[in-house]
């Protein structure tokens, strides 16, 4: 929770925030986007790290550098240094997201992994609403308290991740760097986990696009004010929770993993497109907004889940969350700049809905990709 409070910290932040930077849309979007996106440059390195010593030992590495992150931003000049503080944070973020399905898995029965791994991916939902409520009641005292509140929770959830953990010993095979080596390279020349990371690079740039914008949507759009646009935002992102579980349930039930992709993602687009149609009712477009975070609930545990099919083993977990945290991640750094730039380009909201929805769209034979591999590893 306190690795997506990162994302949804800057949401509510961003119009205080772009009014006392004097930031462009388009540079507003780069400050959410840079925190997740440092995964596309290390998550491969961050799952062979979390392998070798131990996904406990990264989890705990992951808060205190979300705590260093924000830190540095919390006393920033100016813009520069914020997005060295996002790169600082986006490290942490990588190393919690590789880390946490391993502990998952290892904790939970083998039966029961699947549905263990649909409740892990509700971190992100639960953190990021928790977020979109308290960063509105912080934003009176300026945006640096935002981010000075969860250097704080980052601290202190270091804390109890060590106490929790203290003496949990590393995967013994995975003690040896050539073992590392050897899998890195068994992983990468696989066609699966890559299909599945850009499955998840598609989820991402229609997720975080829209959920990083939704606060300022509701605000120049429906005349919200930053309280309420954060609280309504807040209430989507805890819709996804269930989507996550339902998600979980689906893939224990071995409902095909290829339709919850390629289904989810264009129910995803197809509300997306409605949500931002500026000629659309407010009521409507936050009904579209609710189908919209359900459906994406849905994806993360499905994609997670394949780790079953296309990973060596259980103590090489943390590469294959490392090939998709690049796709993902991938997708959240572009995400929310091209939708920014989309909406500058062609004159409104309503064009980023469309563009949404061509993403949503295109998913799905990337989802009939999987199917077929799928079917020749007999998963």
């Amino acid at each position: 929770m306190v690795a997506s409070a990162q994302i949804a910290k800057v949401g509510p932040s961003l119009p205080i925030l772009r009014d006392e930077l004097g930031l462009s849309m388009f540079a507003g979007g780069w400050i959410a986007s840079l925190y997740p996106g440092t995964a596309v440059v290390i998550g491969l390195l961050g799952g062979a790290l979390a392998d070798r010593f131990g996904p406990h030992r990264a989890m705990v590495a992951a808060l205190l550098c979300i705590a260093a992150g924000a830190a540095l931003g919390s006393v920033a000049p100016g813009y520069d240094v914020l997005l060295v503080s996002r790169v600082v944070e986006g490290v942490g973020f990588v190393l919690m997201v590789v880390s946490g399905p391993a502990l998952t898995m290892q904790a939970a029965q083998p039966a029961d992994r699947e549905l263990g791994l649909g409740l892990w991916t509700m971190f992100m939902p639960l953190g990021l609403t928790a977020m979109y409520i308290l960063a509105p009641l912080l934003l009176g005292e300026g945006w640096r308290l935002v981010w000075q509140v969860n250097v704080g929770l980052a601290l202190v959830m270091a804390l109890c991740v060590f106490a929790a953990t203290r003496g949990h010993a590393r995967n013994p095979a995975a003690r040896e760097p050539e073992r590392i080596w050897r899998d890195l390279k068994a992983m990468v020349v696989k066609p699966g986990p890559w299909l599945l990371s850009a499955c998840f690079g598609m989820f991402a740039i229609q997720f975080a696009s829209i959920m990083t914008w939704m606060p300022t949507f509701l605000v120049e759009v429906h005349g919200r004010t930053v309280g309420a646009a954060g609280a309504l935002t807040a209430v989507l992102a805890m819709i996804h929770a269930p989507g996550s579980f339902l998600g979980g349930w689906m893939m224990r039930r071995r409902v095909p993993r290829w339709q919850v992709i390629g289904c989810g993602s264009a129910i995803m687009g197809v509300s997306a497109a409605v949500t931002f149609n500026t000629g659309v009712p407010l009521l409507i477009g936050l009904i579209a907004a609710a189908v919209f975070s359900l459906a994406a609930g849905t994806l993360p545990p499905s994609l997670i889940a394949g780790a079953r099919v296309h990973a060596p083993g259980v103590g090489q977990v943390g590469l294959f969350n490392g090939v998709l945290i690049h796709g993902a991640n991938m997708g959240v750094l572009v995400g929310p700049p091209l939708l920014g730039a989309v909406n500058t380009a062609f004159g409104g909201w309503s064009s980023g809905g469309v563009y949404v929805l061509a993403l949503g769209l295109a998913a799905f034979p990337l989802a009939l990709a999987v199917r077929a591999v799928e079917r020749r590893l007999g998963g």
